[in-house]
């Protein structure tokens, strides 16, 4: 059974693709990810600062006591 649905899920997929993905990818750049943009505009100062006062916590707080001597790698 799923033998047979698969080729038709999969050409519906792809049909529904070609329909939905010129209409997102062709928008105006001016409305495009433009509320995230405006999030960081409106944020004031207050909010700023407990945003960088919590990062420098997170990633430099006891960062030199922890990590002395160690070495980072990709692997």
């Amino acid at each position: 059974m799923t033998v047979l649905l698969n080729p038709i899920i999969l050409f519906v997929s792809l049909i529904v693709d070609l329909v939905s993905l010129p209409n997102l990818l062709l928008k105006d750049e001016r409305t495009f990810e433009y509320k995230y943009q405006q999030s960081l505009e409106i944020l004031t100062k207050a909010q700023v600062d407990v945003i960088i006062t919590t990062f420098a916590k997170i990633f430099y707080v006891n960062f030199e006591q922890d990590y002395a001597g160690k070495g980072m790698t990709l692997i």
